[in-house]
């Protein structure tokens, strides 16, 4: 691919353009989370999710819709950010809980 723009806009051009692509992907993975940071919760929600079968369409509104299967964690915190709502644990939705935690495969 870059073979054929570098003959229409030189080689020396197309060079640098695949090492700046090369750059902004290797700087767009060092901003992930590391495992660390998302712990286990991510693959085992992500599985629940896919073994339930209802992976189709938008399944981040099935929680919502089942409210009374989540513990909702009204107290704590994870730091401090310029907005109460993404550190501070509420009723409701939050930052560091999002609904809550899941109270069996309801939730699901």
């Amino acid at each position: 691919m870059f073979a054929h723009f570098g003959d229409k806009i030189g080689r020396r051009t197309a060079l640098s353009l695949s090492i700046l692509i090369m750059s902004a992907a290797t700087f767009a993975i060092a901003l992930l989370p590391t495992y660390g940071q998302v712990g286990i919760a991510a693959p085992i929600i992500a599985s629940v999710y896919e073994l339930s079968g209802i992976t189709a369409g938008y399944t981040n509104a099935i929680p919502y819709s089942h409210p009374a299967n989540l513990f909702d964690v009204t107290s704590g915190s994870n730091g401090s950010c310029p907005t109460t709502q993404w550190c501070t644990a509420r009723a409701g939705w939050d930052g560091p809980t999002g609904l809550g935690t899941p109270n069996g495969t309801g939730a699901f």
